[in-house]
C-alpha cells in the first residue's frame, strides 16, 4: 500500500514538527516511489454486519523520475442496536429503560393516572376511550415500572454507522537537475456516514381549546406522549454526515556544494470540510397546534389563533393519531432542524538545512538549521432551529450562529545537533 512505515517518536520534536509536537510524534511515512500495479480485496462478515476494502495502485519510473497513483475504497453496512442483545432497552439496574413515546400513544391526565391508548382511534366521539386501557397508577419511581406502552427506541438506530469511503494518492518525484529534486505528494479523501436515528417524538398538553380532544373521565386537559411514526410511516429516520479533506505537499531538496550538506523546501497545504445534519420537532409550532392557550414565556408568539380540525387546511393536530392531522400541518412541525458546517485550511512553509558538521569516532556529529511558518484557519457554522428546505442560502435572521478562529504561527527559527 501506500504507506511505508510509521515512525514513532517518544519525545519531543518541536524544531521539525512544529510546536505542538511536544510530548512525541507519529510519522507517517509513505512511498517515495513504485513501479508496477497491485490490487487488493478484503471483506469481513459479522452478524447482521460486513464491511469492504478495495484499492489498487499503480506507478511508473523512468531514468529521472517516478509517479505513481493508489485509489481505495470502503464500505461496510449498518450494525444496529437491536441485533446486539446487550444493546437493547430493557431494564437496566433494576429500571425499565424504555421509551414511553411510542407508536402507541400513552396519556397523563394527573400525576397519579395515565392510560395507555391500545390502538390507533379514529377522531370521531368515543373513540379514544374505546381504543384506550386505564385508569392506572402512577410509575413506579424506582423501577420505572407500571401500565405504560413502552417501545425499544434503540431496535432501529445504529450502533455503527453505514459508511462509502474514497481516496487517491498520488506520488511524484521529478530530478530537475543533478542536484535539484522536486517532489510532490497530494491526498482526496471524502466519507458519507448514514446513522439511523430514532423517530421524532413529542409530549405536549391537549386541552378543550383542540377540536380532537376527547375526554376520557371528565377531565378538560391531558398530557400525551406520542411519536409521529404513524404519519412518517418509518421507527427511526436517517442523518448522513459528510467530510472531505484534500492536502497538497511539495517539495524541493537541492545538495549544496559543501560535503553532504543539503537544502530542503517544503510546503503543505490543507482543506477540510464537514457538515451535518439532525432533524428536530419545531415545539412551539406543535405547543400552538395542540392548544391554543400555549403560553409563550418570552412572549414572543403572538395570541395563538382558534384551533380547528380539517384533513387539508386544520391548524390543530391530534396527538392520538397523528396520522389523522392535516399533512401541510404536520410538514411545518417537522420541517425544522440543526445544521451545521465547518471549513479548516492549514498552510505551511518550512526551509532547512542540514548535514555533517565534522567527524569523531562514533560517527559524523550532524546539525539541521532552518525556520517555519503554519498557518490554521477554522470556520464554523451553525443553523439552529432551522427550516429543512434552507440548509443553504442566507441566512435566517436569529437562527444563524458563526464562529471564527484565525491561529497564525509567525516565522520560527530552529537548530539541533546530533
Amino acid at each position: 500500500g501506500v504507506l511505508q512505515r510509521v515512525d514513532v517518536v517518544a519525545d519531543g520534536g518541536s524544531s521539525l514538527y512544529g510546536a505542538n509536537a511536544v510530548t512525541g510524534v507519529l510519522n507517517f511515512i509513505t512511498r517515495t516511489s513504485y513501479a508496477g500495479f497491485q490490487a487488493s480485496v478484503s471483506e469481513g462478515f459479522a452478524d447482521g454486519y460486513n464491511a469492504f476494502d478495495g484499492n489498487v495502485m499503480a506507478g511508473k519510473e523512468w531514468s529521472s523520475g517516478d509517479v505513481y497513483m493508489a485509489f481505495e475504497h470502503k464500505s461496510n453496512t449498518p450494525l444496529f442496536n437491536g441485533d446486539r442483545d446487550y444493546l437493547r432497552q430493557t431494564y437496566l439496574s433494576n429500571r425499565d429503560s424504555r421509551s414511553s413515546s411510542c407508536y402507541l400513544p400513552n396519556i397523563t391526565v394527573s400525576t397519579n393516572t395515565n392510560y395507555a391508548i391500545n390502538s390507533l382511534p379514529s377522531n370521531t366521539p368515543g373513540a379514544l376511550k374505546a381504543n384506550t386501557t386505564g385508569p392506572f397508577g402512577k410509575l413506579d419511581p424506582t423501577t420505572n415500572t407500571g401500565q405504560f406502552n413502552r417501545c425499544d427506541t434503540s431496535l432501529n438506530t445504529t450502533l455503527v454507522s453505514k459508511e462509502e469511503a474514497d481516496s487517491v494518492f498520488m506520488g511524484f518525484r521529478q530530478n530537475l537537475t543533478e542536484d535539484v529534486v522536486f517532489s510532490a505528494k497530494a491526498i482526496w479523501s471524502t466519507r458519507i456516514e448514514s446513522q439511523a436515528a430514532n423517530q421524532l417524538t413529542y409530549s405536549g398538553t391537549i386541552d378543550t381549546s383542540n377540536p380532537y380532544f376527547q375526554s376520557l373521565n371528565g377531565e378538560t386537559a391531558q398530557t400525551v406522549q406520542f411519536s409521529f411514526s404513524p404519519y412518517l410511516g418509518t421507527s427511526s429516520y436517517t442523518n448522513r454526515p459528510f467530510m472531505e479533506v484534500i492536502q497538497v505537499t511539495p517539495e524541493v531538496t537541492a545538495k549544496l556544494p559543501w560535503g553532504d550538506w543539503e537544502a530542503t523546501v517544503t510546503g503543505n497545504y490543507g482543506r477540510s470540510f464537514s457538515d451535518s445534519f439532525a432533524r428536530l420537532v419545531n415545539t412551539t409550532a406543535a405547543s400552538m397546534a395542540m392548544s391554543q392557550t400555549f403560553a409563550d414565556p418570552a412572549r414572543t408568539i403572538p395570541t395563538s389563533p382558534a384551533l380547528f380540525a380539517s384533513p387539508t387546511t386544520g391548524n390543530a393536530l391530534d396527538p392520538y393519531n397523528v396520522a389523522l392531522t392535516n399533512p401541510t400541518l404536520l410538514n411545518e412541525i417537522l420541517n425544522f432542524g440543526q445544521y451545521g458546517k465547518a471549513t479548516q485550511h492549514q498552510l505551511q512553509l518550512q526551509a532547512n538545512f542540514d548535514g555533517s558538521l565534522f567527524d569523531i569516532w562514533g560517527g559524523a556529529v550532524k546539525a539541521v538549521i532552518g525556520g517555519k511558518y503554519s498557518m490554521e484557519d477554522f470556520v464554523s457554522q451553525w443553523d439552529i432551529n432551522v427550516p429543512i428546505g434552507q440548509q443553504s442560502g442566507a441566512a435566517i435572521p436569529g437562527y444563524q450562529f458563526i464562529f471564527r478562529r484565525t491561529h497564525p504561527i509567525p516565522k520560527s527559527v530552529f537548530a539541533e545537533v546530533a
